[in-house]
């Protein structure tokens, strides 16, 4: 058997999974547009809560920038009350 190409596949299905939650979070963004970022982030943060998510699936939506990306595609400059979402991570 060739194993040579199994992390390439492996990695492949794992970046699939990863964008669809990030289009999950997305929909949930848009979805929620009249609440602040920091309220949309409680909201995806109880999702890791309840297990629903994988806490460093929610990690790596934050430090990948694409949070910040969804919330400036979606919400008012007004809405807009996360700088830094770093403080955000969840820890183990």
């Amino acid at each position: 058997m060739d194993y040579t190409n199994l992390d390439s596949v492996v990695n492949s299905k794992i970046d699939k999974k990863i964008e669809i939650y990030f289009e999950i979070f997305e929909i949930l963004i848009l979805s929620n547009n009249i609440k602040t970022a920091q309220e949309i982030l409680e909201i995806l943060k109880s999702l890791v809560d309840y297990h629903y998510i994988q806490k460093d699936i929610f990690n790596d939506f934050l430090r990948s920038g694409e949070f910040l990306k969804y919330i400036k595609k979606h919400l008012p400059y007004s809405q807009i009350d996360i700088v830094d979402v770093e403080k955000y991570i969840l820890l183990d």
